[in-house]
């Protein structure tokens, strides 16, 4: 019974520690899912939230909170815009408050409505509006 209490002990202490993990996030962006790897750090016992209990966050994020590099020509001739890694980290985190997002993985690239397109072509795109 005491090496049993000694381990429940040891491992809620160790679960105020911070640590550094890699999770999987589902983000919706114009009704498009795309899965993003995040590297995120906290407390364990934030961690395990996120980790154990929730295999997969999922968030919607409004094309108004992103900014935008490159666009992209597909095979099939519709136009794509890369979403910028740091405002996909900026609005992962914003969700994410309790643990600090520390880096996204390959920002997807999300398709770009017609009205937009045929405005904007190919220049830069911040917080959904061509400049």
């Amino acid at each position: 019974m005491m090496l049993v209490a000694a381990f429940v002990l040891w491992y809620s202490t160790k679960l105020g520690d911070t640590y550094t993990t890699e999770h999987d996030v589902v983000i919706v962006v114009a009704g498009e899912e795309h899965e993003v790897e995040c590297t995120i750090r906290g407390k364990g016992t934030d961690l395990i939230g996120y980790t154990l209990l929730s295999r997969k966050s999922r968030f919607e994020i409004p094309v108004g909170e992103l900014t935008f590099d490159d666009a992209v020509v597909d095979d099939d001739s519709s136009m794509r815009r890369h979403i910028s890694s740091l405002s996909l980290q900026h609005a992962i985190a914003a969700r994410m408050s309790d643990v600090e997002v520390v880096s996204v993985g390959s920002a997807p690239s999300i398709a770009m409505p017609a009205a937009v397109k045929d405005h904007c072509l190919l220049e830069p795109m911040v917080g959904g509006l061509s400049l």
